[in-house]
């Protein structure tokens, strides 16, 4: 007995413990190696031949017994802490049946078994109940092994269904490659192109001097001037290329041409113009007319794209409103109309697009601001 515990060591036992308590703490495998590391060679005997050859070495204090014991002390110290606290029979039988209940046979086995309270009632009922638990494991095997079969079955499947996985991410991955690839050369062309545009329109201003008649085909080109210079817009934003200033267009006297305009170089001079809505072939026009007259020019489209939340801070910014009511919504209409009335900001509304129709709108209310 260990005089410092008080507690029964392992050849002290009887010997049919020692079988029910190995069997319990140790598999054969960690049996094999332990053996292997004490005596420092491969034993060659087989699963059953070695575990009876630990359990007679329990019989006696040696090497391999040394050892077990100072495992079986290790792994089972809760539980030996908890049995010293136990003041009763009653307390300790309550504990084997809570290791019967939790699956922690072994540690409680070694707990009970070694200490010196532990008579021939609780030895035997220990001896019992390992028999019943002995029995329902056997009898449990077939179940076991079935569930066994079935969680190998259900691994092989993740494993291939993670395989397919792979391969369908590698086709993706390579299609978006491919998808990249195709998407940058597409944006090279569109470079190449909006090059092309920038000097067709640098060869439109050279070549078209400003008379001082318009001829009739005037109207058609500076048509066709905007359309260029729209189309332009448009892949200078999805290519992200910093847009050229727009061209200074000549005027002219239809309207989706700029017409001539009786307002002094510097008419529109540090006045901020928001147009609200219209058609976006015109807002070239419309730009390039304010920022010729010296004002800034602002525009948006009256919630088709542009968010229209942002209208009201444009609103608040703005010195003068041109509000084309055909050509926008009916919530951006409201909205003009209700900040221009609360804070008498002056606001001309036009019934149809058109760049005449600008700039009689600029006209007047140039007129009908001036002091």
């Amino acid at each position: 007995m260990n005089a410092i515990t008080g507690r029964r060591l392992l050849w002290e036992l009887d010997w049919e413990c020692h079988g029910p308590l190995l069997g319990s703490c140790w598999s054969v495998a960690q049996l094999r190696q332990l053996s292997d590391k004490l005596f420092g060679g491969h034993s060659s005997l087989d699963d059953f031949a070695l575990h009876a050859a630990a359990v007679a070495q329990c019989a006696t204090r040696n090497k391999l017994s040394l050892a077990l014991q100072r495992q079986l002390d290790r792994d089972a110290a809760p539980w030996l802490r908890r049995a010293a606290a136990a003041t009763t029979l009653d307390a300790l039988h309550a504990l084997w049946t809570e290791a019967l209940h939790g699956g922690e046979v072994g540690p409680a086995l070694w707990a009970l078994w070694g200490d010196v309270r532990c008579d021939e009632a609780l030895s035997a009922r220990l001896h019992k109940d390992l028999y019943l638990l002995q029995q329902e494991r056997v009898a449990a095997w077939p179940v076991d092994r079935a569930a066994r079969h079935a969680l190998q079955a259900e691994m092989q499947a993740l494993c291939a269904e993670q395989q397919r996985l792979q391969q369908r991410h590698a086709r993706w991955r390579s299609e978006a490659l491919a998808e990249r690839d195709a998407l940058r050369a597409q944006l090279a062309r569109s470079r190449e192109h909006a090059a092309a545009l920038q000097a067709q329109l640098e060869r439109l201003r050279q070549a078209t001097p400003v008379p001082a008649e318009l001829p009739a085909g005037r109207a058609a080109l500076v048509q066709q001037v905007a359309a260029l210079t729209l189309q332009l817009a448009r892949l200078q934003r999805a290519d992200e290329v910093p847009a050229p200033p727009p061209p200074s267009f000549p005027h002219a006297t239809a309207d989706g041409a700029m017409p001539s305009a009786p307002l002094s170089p510097d008419a529109l001079r540090a006045t901020r113009v928001l147009c609200v809505g219209g058609r976006s072939g015109h807002v070239p026009l419309y730009r390039e007319f304010v920022e010729r007259h010296g004002g800034r020019f602002v525009h948006h489209d009256g919630g088709v794209e542009d968010n229209p939340h942002r209208l009201d801070a444009q609103l608040a910014a703005a010195d003068l409103v041109v509000c084309q009511a055909g050509c926008l919504n009916h919530n951006a209409y409201s909205r003009v109309k209700d900040h221009c009335k609360r804070s008498g900001k002056p606001c001309v509304y036009l019934d149809k697009p058109g760049a005449g129709s600008f700039v009689r709108a600029l006209r007047v209310a140039r007129e009908t601001t001036a002091p």
